[in-house]
Formats: C-alpha cells, sequence, structure tokens
C-alpha cells in the first residue's frame, strides 16, 4: 500500500510547470497545431487520470497516505489549470524557438501525466501495494 501511494505521490510531484515563456512574433502554423494537439492531449490525459484518482479515493477513503495523495491531486489540478490558463494568454507570442521550447515541455509534461496515469491505474488494481 505505502508502495503504491509513494509511486503515485513520485508520478505527481513530476507534472509541476506552468508557461512563463513569452517572446515577440508568434509561432509558426505548424508549431501553433503541434501546441494546441499537445495541451489537447495533455487534457486528456489529466482527465484520465482524475478518473483514476476517483476510483482510488472510492477504494482507499480514510486510508494512511490517502491525504497526502488528495493533496498533491489538488495541486496537480491547479497547476493543470494554471497551464491552459497561461498557454491561452501566452500562446500567440511565443516565438519558433520559445515554441519548440514549449512543444518540448509539453510533451514531457505528457510523458509525466502518462506515467502518473500508469501509477494510478496500477494502484487501483491492486490497492494493497
Amino acid at each position: 500500500m505505502k508502495k503504491v501511494l509513494s509511486i503515485v505521490l513520485t508520478a505527481l510531484l513530476s507534472l509541476s510547470m506552468v508557461f512563463g515563456l513569452a517572446a515577440c512574433g508568434g509561432p509558426t502554423e505548424e508549431q501553433s497545431e503541434k501546441l494546441d494537439e499537445l495541451m489537447t492531449q495533455f487534457e486528456s490525459i489529466m482527465a484520465d487520470c482524475e478518473t483514476e484518482y476517483d476510483k482510488l479515493a472510492a477504494v482507499m477513503e480514510g486510508q494512511e497516505g490517502m491525504d497526502e495523495v488528495t493533496q498533491t491531486m489538488e495541486n496537480v489540478r491547479k497547476t493543470a489549470e494554471d497551464m491552459r490558463k497561461s498557454y491561452d494568454e501566452s500562446k500567440d507570442s511565443y516565438d519558433e524557438e520559445k515554441a519548440d521550447a514549449v512543444i518540448a515541455l509539453l510533451e514531457t509534461q505528457i510523458k509525466n501525466g502518462e506515467n502518473f496515469l500508469n501509477a494510478m491505474k496500477a494502484a487501483n488494481t491492486d490497492p494493497e501495494g
């Protein structure tokens, strides 16, 4: 159980990023499409994580360590919301170089999100860990 929660917490903590990259100019059309696609993919993974978290919370309600998972999940929710807001506010101001950097960051966040989702699925498969 503690092992599962530890894996989930580690995966959750890797999902902390905010878009602060802004510059003059704008991304290419191809970059804009890629950014939108990646943001949508990230949000889809986060929705799947929410579903898995809800399952885990129902099974492990009141158990040791679940409060920490819940608090961390709330932080991840806030981070994902902040990412979307910051992205929407800044996406047209990225120059091509910054757009490439944001694409790379989003790809990393998607991998982190997938790791978190897999950890949540594993926790739901074997909550006793």
